[in-house]
């Protein structure tokens, strides 16, 4: 029998495949058995080894990242030329790329600058551009870029633009028929003072991040209008807010400018908070206006759509009316919430509501179908509304009645509810002539009772309570009509 395993014989299992355990062990013998033992426990040592050193190399990376104060990457991103040389050390310490950008962004290669951004390499990135431009001449990222703040500058964005340039800048200079390519970028990762390198180069280079902005508006209304929507549904048009000349890509751009400069008034203390909204909600629609997002599908379109394609040609009418329906004329008010206010406890039965709950007519429909329904029918409808409200005030005004009164201290107070054993203590005291009895001798007398004496007295309890509230309301009846002979007259 093998000896028993120390954990200082432990084989290291990440050198050479002799250091592997043979599989190849018959586990039934008691030799075997040990072996498989050993090599299991092996093996599982060895990987909790391996485990210890990443979270040690983990840890140290933080400890290492930590060692940068926040300030330096501020610094070498806003204000790069005024980095002292021990800064520019201290970032170089990373021993990264991210720390070289940061250090010394002009020492960069083109294809680490290419790296950072998740660009493809240049040659790749150079005949991606000029495909999708058509020209020779344009084959940087900063040249693109330049073209395009060149269109929204003269007004041309929507016609000078083509589609595929645009897919290209949001695809990173990737071609389109890329469709694998890996979008996770260092960030994504967790590198520290990542998005601080590639602000500092998209500065250098010129990559204006307003145009960039624009570019994705247009690239998901793209999108959005290159969907295949079903039959009846459309994207909406574009609507130009005032004094645009006709170029959504210049409009927009002015747009998200004039929002920039309301943030920076607002974190001065210029404007108020409440303005700020008001100002800001109106430039926000305007952008919505430009570029209309995916069209509502009806509930039953998508419905439809669900289904097999037989059965749709088969069985299924497809509605060809827009969808929801717009009223004919508005609704009323008073239709909406009754020809005045109602009490509280009491839900609005108003003259639309009531019509919904006749016909049948809701949601969206509900509005539509009133808007056509005849004036007479509609006063109907109103009158009964009104009834309504009238009976509901008459109502809360005798509940007002009711609980002042029992608020009165002459008004008479309800009476205690009766228990089984209450009643047969009563029963008790009755056949004593009214004298009163022991107390634990009614218990004992209770406790002597089968379960069925006991039932019984459950319904003659309901019996005493019901005829003791019918005599406090008696009593509260006559309580109520004479504070109301007392009560002034007018």
């Amino acid at each position: 029998m093998a000896a028993p395993l120390d954990d200082n014989d432990i084989p290291e299992f990440n050198n050479t495949e002799e250091d592997w355990p043979d599989p190849d062990v018959d586990s039934s013998t008691e030799e075997g058995a040990e072996i498989t033992r050993r090599n299991e426990t092996s093996i599982m040592a060895s990987i909790t080894r391996d485990v210890q050193q990443q979270v040690q190399t983990e840890s140290a990376d933080d400890d290492d990242d930590d060692d940068i104060p926040q300030s330096v990457y501020d610094k070498a991103r806003d204000h790069n030329d005024q980095l002292t040389e021990t800064e520019r050390q201290l970032l170089l310490s990373r021993g990264d790329l991210v720390g070289l950008a940061l250090a010394y962004p002009d020492s960069l290669t083109t294809d680490e600058i290419h790296d950072i951004f998740g660009w493809p390499p240049p040659d790749v990135t150079r005949a991606n551009i000029q495909r999708a431009v058509g020209n020779t001449l344009i084959s940087t990222p900063s040249e693109m870029y330049a073209r395009v703040s060149n269109a929204l500058d003269l007004g041309q964005f929507d016609t000078a633009i083509g589609d595929d340039e645009i897919i290209l800048i949001m695809r990173l200079f990737h071609a389109s028929e890329n469709g694998d390519y890996n979008m996770k970028t260092p960030e994504d990762l967790g590198v520290p003072a990542f998005m601080a390198a590639r602000t500092l180069l998209s500065r250098r280079l010129q990559l204006d991040l307003m145009t960039r902005r624009v570019v994705a508006y247009r690239y998901r209304d793209l999108n959005v209008r290159r969907h295949e929507w079903p039959a009846g549904v459309s994207v909406a048009p574009p609507t130009f807010p005032p004094g645009s000349q006709g170029d959504r890509g210049q409009a927009t751009r002015d747009i998200l400018t004039a929002i920039n400069a309301l943030q920076e008034q607002q974190a001065l203390g210029n404007i108020s908070e409440a303005d700020f909204l008001a100002r800001s909600g109106s430039l926000s629609a305007s952008l919505t206006g430009l570029w209309p997002g995916p069209p509502r599908i009806p509930p039953e379109i998508m419905i439809m759509q669900s289904l097999p394609a037989w059965v749709r040609e088969r069985y299924i009418a497809v509605r060809t009316e827009s969808w929801p329906r717009t009223p004919s004329q508005p609704v009323l008010r008073a239709d909406r919430s009754g020809a005045g206010p109602w009490p509280d406890y009491v839900p609005v039965e108003a003259a639309i509501d009531l019509f919904s709950e006749g016909t049948g007519s809701r949601g969206l429909d509900r509005d539509p179908d009133w808007a056509d329904l005849p004036e007479a029918e509609k006063e109907t409808y109103r009158a009964r509304s009104e009834a309504r409200r009238r009976e509901a005030w008459a109502w809360f005004g005798r509940r007002l009645e009711r609980e002042a009164l029992e608020r009165s201290p002459a008004c008479p107070q309800p009476p205690p509810r009766a228990e089984p054993f209450e009643v047969f203590r009563d029963e008790q005291v009755a056949e004593n002539r009214g004298e009163e009895v022991d107390f634990w001798e009614v218990v004992r007398r209770w406790d002597a009772l089968s379960d069925e004496e006991r039932w019984s007295y459950d319904e003659k309890m309901q019996m005493v309570n019901i005829r003791a509230m019918e005599e406090w309301q008696e009593r509260m009846s006559n309580a109520a009509a004479t504070a109301d002979a007392a009560a002034p007259v007018g």
